[in-house]
């Protein structure tokens, strides 16, 4: 059987604990330092979340009040291993939104596993996971490029003859 994010994040305080932690993934780049960041992808991907988990007022105060705070994230707690293995998955996810693994993601990124005692080796393979489905996500639409392609080539021939 396979668990649904609501599942895994069974409680409010993990729900809330996943979407702080993603969002201080997206605001550890600054629109400066990179001009692939693309903070509106960003917002719709935690806005996707944040719809899902469907967080009480309090829990969105507590949100919003960490945003707005100096807190550190790498304080995130989690009641299971699967929790943090389903964090750092959207985690990475959101870390290459922009096509590019920046250098404060990946530092951020490797602290908070540290905190949660998860591996570096759990962490390069969930990457590379990311990375595989982006390149067969990549090749979906070359996939389609291909018929466009065809079908353009056979104008062409037909205007020529």
């Amino acid at each position: 059987m396979i668990e649904t994010y609501l599942e895994i994040f069974n409680t409010e305080q993990s729900r809330i604990n996943f979407i702080k932690g993603l969002t201080q993934l997206a605001s550890s780049v600054e629109e400066t330092d990179n001009g692939n960041v693309n903070r509106e992808k960003e917002f719709n991907f935690l806005e996707n979340f944040l719809s899902l988990f469907n967080i009480s007022k309090e829990g969105q105060e507590s949100i919003k009040n960490f945003i707005n705070s100096d807190e550190k994230i790498v304080n995130i707690k989690f009641d299971s291993k699967k929790q943090a293995i389903a964090f750092f998955i959207e985690a990475m996810n959101l870390c290459y939104i922009d096509d590019e693994f920046q250098v404060q993601e990946k530092e951020l990124i490797f602290n908070i596993a540290d905190k949660l005692k998860i591996t570096k080796e759990s962490i390069i393979k969930i990457e590379e996971w990311i990375l595989q489905g982006k390149r067969w996500s990549n090749e979906y639409f070359n996939l389609l490029d291909l018929e466009w392609l065809n079908i353009k080539w056979r104008r062409e021939n037909m205007e020529n003859q």
